[in-house]
């Protein structure tokens, strides 16, 4: 990215041409390819509206977003082709939280469009709105894709009735129990 560098103060971050920048994050592609899996989305702060690329770790994808200018993190990229590069093995990366137990998480943002995700206190898919930045992965652009997701999690209707007893349907195992 270019910018104006004013002479006084800053740090070590900036070059005289392209070239010499690009060798020097050379030795750090590795680590932003380990790490943006994690990192949320960060806009940053400051007066200018850059349009850059980073990993949604909830949505799972590579996102368009708006950087401030200042701050921010390593999960930005100037094309969504590099981020997609630098990110191609966060999806194969192993949850360890079931969807059935994630709660339904609007993120922030400032772009809403609706999604779905199970709701585990009313037992189906419901239609939230979401900011569009950060989240989980309890969220899905079709409900059909939600109810895919969510087959193997308690559901209206699912019977926890016995011989004259009430069992309780525990989420961590999905089958009812005393």
């Amino acid at each position: 990215m270019i910018f104006r560098y004013g002479g006084k103060g800053g740090n070590a971050n900036r070059f005289p041409t392209k070239e010499d920048c690009e060798e020097a994050i050379t030795d750090c592609a590795q680590e932003v390819e380990e790490d943006i899996c994690k990192m949320l989305l960060d806009v940053g702060y400051g007066g200018s509206h850059f349009e850059l690329f980073g990993y949604d770790k909830g949505a799972r994808m590579c996102k368009k977003f708006l950087y401030g200018g200042e701050g921010g993190n390593r999960n930005a990229f100037e094309t969504l082709q590099q981020c997609e590069e630098a990110s191609m093995n966060c999806s194969t990366i192993e949850e360890e939280e079931d969807i059935c137990q994630m709660p339904l998480e609007e993120g922030y943002g400032e772009v809403d469009f609706w999604l779905y995700g199970y709701d585990k206190n009313a037992r189906i898919c419901k239609q939230f709105l979401y900011g569009g930045v950060g989240g989980n992965r309890n969220a899905f652009q079709t409900l059909q894709q939600c109810v895919e997701a969510s087959k193997d999690c308690p559901q209206i209707g699912m019977s926890c009735l016995g011989a004259n007893s009430l069992f309780v349907c525990a989420y961590s195992s999905r089958r009812c129990s005393f």
